[in-house]
């Protein structure tokens, strides 16, 4: 139902992410494993063991969204999958979509905001998109 907020009315949508495929949460558990500063100075074997337990006690507490007369979404496997109850409006045109292309993983992301000119070049041609091309060995340096 929806709630009262600054005295406007608020819709509250939960979203809740379930993994069940056993590979793919083994590769989230070593990213995090080498990534992550809770684990420095542990070898593999004790972080996965420590990973596990944390795992462990977050499942023994965890409850499922099971109230079908809430507005929820469900994500499968890093969205193989979605289920939605109760999704009207904007955030099925909006949200959903959005969710849906999730990705995990490390990758450069380049945001460009063109204005009208830089340096002299054009920001809306072929003038604009070669002089700011990127090279695989800037990449590398980047990286």
């Amino acid at each position: 139902s929806p709630h009262l907020r600054c005295g406007k009315t608020t819709g509250l949508i939960f979203v809740e992410s379930i993994c069940d495929d056993n590979e793919l949460l083994m590769e989230n558990y070593r990213f995090k494993i080498s990534n992550s500063p809770d684990f420095e100075g542990m070898s593999q074997e004790m972080a996965m063991a420590d990973l596990m337990k944390r795992v462990d006690k977050y499942e023994q507490q965890y409850q499922t969204i099971a109230n079908d007369s809430l507005s929820y979404i469900k994500i499968y496997n890093l969205s193989t999958k979605l289920l939605c109850n109760h999704i009207y409006g904007r955030i099925a045109k909006d949200v959903v979509p959005a969710l849906m292309a999730w990705h995990i993983g490390s990758r450069p992301i380049f945001l460009v905001r063109p204005g009208q000119t830089i340096n002299g070049v054009t920001t809306d041609g072929e003038d604009y998109v070669n002089k700011n091309a990127i090279s695989k060995d800037d990449l590398r340096h980047l990286l």
